[in-house]
Parts: structure tokens; C-alpha cells; sequence
């Protein structure tokens, strides 16, 4: 597992949200989240990793410069049964809502396995890549 320390800078809060199948829309969702995210990127890409408070799974997720044609990036480190591979794995999209629809599957399988009715989760902005 990543274990995430201060990515942020003192001007940036994480944001918090929760995965709940009945609200996607809610204003702590993933989709509202990103959205806004999205919203604030500046130019080049936006790299947000996403913790999972219950298990401490976490994803890097890229968003690329706005008005371009790359493709948004998922990277999971944790093996998953739901995809066909032996480890750590990365899911390409065409566009913001495949991404943000491939990100509720995995979270709709652990929410299950976890037998919880929503995840719980941090999402944080990584500066100054390089």
C-alpha cells in the first residue's frame, strides 16, 4: 500500500467524500469531487492520489491538460479480483465520466466485500511532479 504524508501544500485541504451507490451525485461523491477538481486544475496535468480511510487502499489518479487529446489515468495498487490482473494495475479512459465510472465499480466491489453501505475517502492534490 502507498502511504500518503503531505502532498498538499498549506493553501490546498484534502477532500473528503464518501462512495454511497444511492448518491452518486452527493456533494462528497467522486463524480462532485473530481468535478471540482477538474474545475480548479490549472495547465498541464492534475495527479490526485485517493485514500480509502477504511483499508487504506489508495489510487493515483491523472487528469490531463484541458483541451487536449490524453487520457485520463487510474492507477490502483492493489490487486483486484474484478480485473484480470496479478497486481498493481492501471486503467486508461477517453473521458472524465469512463474514469469516474471505472472508480465507483472498484469502489461498489469493496463497499460489498466490506459489507459497509458507503467508503469513506480522501482525495489530494500532488504539486510540483517532476
Amino acid at each position: 500500500h502507498l502511504r500518503i504524508k503531505a502532498v498538499t501544500n498549506d493553501n490546498d485541504e484534502p477532500k473528503e467524500g464518501a462512495f454511497q451507490e444511492l448518491y452518486l451525485q452527493d456533494s462528497s461523491g467522486v463524480r462532485k469531487l473530481l468535478a471540482t477538481c477538474r474545475n480548479e486544475q490549472g495547465t498541464g496535468w492534475q495527479v490526485l492520489l485517493m485514500e480509502l480511510l477504511q483499508n487504506d487502499d489508495t489510487f493515483c489518479i491523472c487528469l490531463p491538460p484541458k483541451g487536449t487529446a490524453n487520457k485520463f489515468w487510474v492507477f490502483d495498487f492493489c490487486q483486484r479480483s474484478t480485473v484480470n490482473a496479478p497486481g498493481a494495475y492501471a486503467l486508461v479512459h477517453t473521458s472524465m465520466l469512463q474514469m469516474e465510472e471505472s472508480i465507483e465499480s472498484i469502489l461498489r466491489v469493496i463497499s460489498r466485500n466490506d459489507e459497509v453501505e458507503h467508503v469513506p475517502f480522501t482525495l489530494y492534490r500532488v504539486h510540483s511532479l517532476k
